[in-house]
């Protein structure tokens, strides 16, 4: 989301990534990065005052909260993480400060074709995303490093060899 908010011209962006090897990423992207635990206080230092957009790529309970907590009067908050069929939220910090919740579940057809024209292009930071790649038969044991979290990259590509 990062990229592609610097892609449309945001200039003050501030990530919370949990995992220390993304925000190592991130911060060779360009971007500013925070650990949740910092967000409260990191996003008065490095947006000048809260956010006025936020975007929840988590999607939980104490995720929408921090939203609404490091958010401006009238904000728009923008849910594209689905980490929970159901949550519970405080809604008056989002009726109060007539901030906006807005679901996003996909993009467009324009979107996508708009973006892999982009990415066809050659953006050389969208190399670094990609730190690792395997062939087709390690594709079960790389999920399985993702799922128990021993993984240790940040995104993994999975080629097929066979034509």
């Amino acid at each position: 989301f990062a990229i592609g908010a610097r892609r449309v011209g945001v200039e003050r962006i501030l990530v919370s990534e949990p995992s220390p090897i993304r925000r190592e990423l991130l911060e060779g992207l360009g971007f500013r990065t925070t650990s949740p635990d910092s967000l409260s206080a990191d996003v008065s230092s490095v947006l000048g005052g809260k956010a006025t957009l936020v975007v929840d790529a988590v999607g939980v309970a104490p995720t929408v909260a921090t939203a609404l907590e490091s958010s401006t009067t009238r904000a728009r908050i923008v849910l594209v993480g689905m980490g929970a069929n159901e949550m519970t939220i405080a809604p008056y910090g989002l009726t109060d400060a007539e901030r906006v919740l807005i679901g996003s579940y996909c993009y467009s057809e324009d979107h996508f074709r708009s973006t892999a024209a982009w990415v066809a292009e050659g953006h050389p930071e969208l190399d670094l995303l990609i730190d690792r790649t395997l062939p087709l038969a390690e594709g079960p044991e790389a999920f399985r490093t993702v799922a128990d979290g021993s993984g240790g990259s940040n995104k993994t590509l999975i080629v097929s060899m066979e034509i």
